[in-house]
């Protein structure tokens, strides 16, 4: 486990890095170029494959957005373990959960893949979820810009192999509404 958080770390950390670049329209997923490099905390690293980075626009200044998002994270029962208010970061990170996050499954949240037996692997196992998400200043106010990533250790008593999972979007969607709901926007 070391290892794979180690390198989830360093993706989120690479996450943080890259959210300010280049321009999004609300609520994006894009993907970015291959190979580029990034200098992060934990050294250069070079990007492979897609930047699931979701990004929407707020009418507020970054203060107040970043005030609300750690109240929002906390609404969402993500604890922010890490508060950046010169950077505007607000992050959870390796927090474990199963079966619901926020009184909802886990599976509207992440798609882990499916069981021999058709149902949502996240719905079966401990989902180690990582969030970080930064605040900046636009034209017409802030961007929200959120990362998530998560894996699934199956539940099991013979344990079994991890599952990478997906974002639905319903996590960084959740917590833009409650961000927007804290600000008096709808």
């Amino acid at each position: 486990m070391g290892r794979l958080a180690l390198g989830r770390w360093s993706r989120i950390l690479v996450g943080v890095a890259v959210i300010g670049c280049g321009g999004t329209t609300q609520g994006e997923r894009y993907g970015g170029p291959q190979g580029r490099h990034v200098l992060t905390p934990v050294g250069d690293i070079e990007i492979q494959g897609e930047d699931l980075t979701r990004r929407d626009e707020i009418p507020a200044p970054v203060g107040r957005v970043t005030r609300a998002l750690v109240t929002a994270y906390e609404r969402s029962g993500l604890d922010p373990d890490w508060v950046d208010p010169e950077k505007n970061i607000v992050g959870r990170t390796e927090i474990n959960l199963s079966r619901e996050l926020d009184g909802r499954a886990l599976a509207e949240f992440f798609h882990c893949g499916i069981t021999s037996t058709g149902s949502q692997i996240a719905a079966h196992s401990r989902v180690t979820v990582s969030v970080v998400s930064n605040v900046e200043t636009t034209e017409t106010g802030s961007s929200l810009a959120t990362q998530v990533e998560a894996v699934a250790h199956p539940l099991t008593a013979e344990g079994g192999q991890w599952h990478e999972c997906t974002s639905t979007g319903e996590l960084e969607s959740t917590l833009r509404q409650r961000v927007a709901n804290l600000l008096g926007l709808r």
